[in-house]
């Protein structure tokens, strides 16, 4: 089982080249979950890697925003909407 670990290099990246504030992420989704060539850990593990992720957005002052479990058109929507607002 791979060691779920950020490297040093990429905090460094992120804490030096800030981005916008505003995050959209989106959370592991039982329903449509597969594994794939890029995406190895299983749902249990994916979610684990989840909170571990958001938890490092949180320490870099990032504002997160979780997108709904829609179809692609109503995330559009959604962040859109939420775009309209800042």
């Amino acid at each position: 089982k791979d060691k779920l670990e950020i490297q040093k290099q990429y905090i460094d990246a992120l804490k030096d080249h800030l981005y916008h504030p505003i995050v959209f992420f989106t959370p592991p989704w039982k329903d449509i979950y597969i594994n794939d060539s890029e995406r190895k850990e299983n749902y249990q593990d994916s979610l684990i890697a989840h909170e571990y992720i958001i938890k490092k957005y949180k320490n870099l002052g990032y504002h997160l925003i979780q997108l709904p479990k829609r179809s692609i058109e109503e995330r559009v929507e959604f962040i859109i909407s939420k775009l309209s607002q800042i």
